[in-house]
């Protein structure tokens, strides 16, 4: 990802072992964008639904994701 210019690594005052990795302006373009792209995949896949329906949905997913983590 550093090769590609989407993070830099600098040093770290209290401990010069380490080293804090943080996204280039490039990188957060791209998160951006992917960002937008999922908002409107996410409207897309509800269009019709009422928000009860949503509600719902987002629940079942929040369990299978519980069900996941558990394992």
């Amino acid at each position: 990802m550093e090769q590609k210019g989407l993070i830099t690594r600098q040093s770290v005052k209290k401990d010069a072992r380490l080293k804090k990795i943080v996204l280039t302006d490039k990188a957060w373009e791209i998160y951006s964008l992917m960002r937008h792209d999922k908002e409107k995949m996410e409207q897309q896949l509800v269009r019709g639904f009422t928000e009860e329906e949503i509600k719902t949905l987002y629940g079942y997913i929040q369990r299978m994701k519980d069900n996941i983590s558990k394992n």
